[in-house]
């Protein structure tokens, strides 16, 4: 996924003490504007997280016209860290290194320039990033210091829907200098950040972090009823259409079913999901008809 010569590099020459990661947390919301439910999820996170700040980047602050009523809430606008705050992404750009690649990602695959800029706003600011179908259900704080270090969530590839890091990160510089290389010298520009979670494994293993912390992903993003949980993810704006149509067909509850997900992503790809939910399919439509008809009686 990386460039040969950063590839080669085990070790490389940057100073390697990750700073610790300041009290934000940030969104990122392209395109549509943003949904009730997706609001919801936001508001979840600085209600629960009330000494934490709490950013949501837009292309147009017109994106939350429709939700702003929730975001500018009593128990949101009276927090100790204060209200949500709305950034417009472009008023950055002289900010984000890799700004000229944002540019040439897509328009239409608005999940590339997503990743790309995930890694540009925390090495700017610092802080978590979560993607906005994340849900918090207890405070960061609850755990010490956990969240206040340089962490990633595992289970598998290393998650790029939630991360933390601290401002002017070695890793984050490390991990956008390689996507410009691989982009610019190699001509590798879909191997960038907006491959998502594959790039940051890669980042992560030729990077060898000595100080960064492995969270497992049952506590942070799949929820599992036997684990306890600081966040969850819904994703219910998956890139992965395997798993989009693994959740239509399932017919075993959310839960089972992002756990065998998990399981079997782990033993393979998304691709053996999406084999398993087209074995499935027949299951399901048989079920929904006799849930159909017993209605109907």
């Amino acid at each position: 996924m990386l460039s040969p010569s950063w590839r080669k590099r085990a070790k490389p020459r940057l100073p390697r003490c990750e700073p610790r990661v300041p009290r934000i947390v940030h969104f990122i919301w392209l395109g549509s504007p943003v949904s009730q439910k997706i609001a919801r999820n936001i508001v979840s996170f600085a209600t629960i997280n009330p000494s934490w700040r709490v950013l949501l980047w837009l292309e147009h602050q017109s994106q939350a016209l429709p939700v702003h009523g929730m975001l500018t809430s009593d128990n949101v606008t009276r927090r100790p860290a204060g209200p949500i705050e709305l950034l417009r992404i472009s008023d950055f750009a002289a900010n984000f290194s890799t700004w000229r690649h944002i540019e040439r990602e897509d328009p239409v695959r608005l999940s590339g320039k997503s990743n790309y800029l995930r890694l540009e706003v925390l090495r700017l600011f610092g802080g978590i990033y979560t993607d906005t179908d994340g849900v918090a259900e207890r405070s960061f704080d609850d755990f010490d210091d956990l969240f206040r270090r340089a962490f990633v969530v595992h289970g598998g590839n290393i998650c790029n829907c939630m991360f933390g890091f601290g401002r002017h990160s070695p890793f984050l510089r490390f991990a956008l200098s390689a996507a410009a290389e691989a982009c610019d010298k190699f001509r590798k520009c879909v191997n960038g950040p907006g491959n998502g979670p594959g790039f940051l494994t890669a980042a992560i293993e030729a990077y060898q972090p000595e100080d960064i912390v492995f969270i497992w992903g049952v506590h942070l993003t799949y929820s599992h009823p036997s684990q306890p949980r600081v966040t969850y993810h819904t994703f219910e704006g998956s890139w992965n259409p395997s798993h989009r149509l693994w959740l239509a067909v399932c017919p075993f509850g959310a839960d089972k079913c992002r756990a065998l997900e998990l399981r079997l992503q782990r033993g393979g790809s998304s691709a053996i999901v999406g084999i398993a939910a087209l074995l499935l399919l027949p299951l399901a439509l048989v079920l929904l008809a006799l849930r159909s008809r017993s209605r109907s009686r």
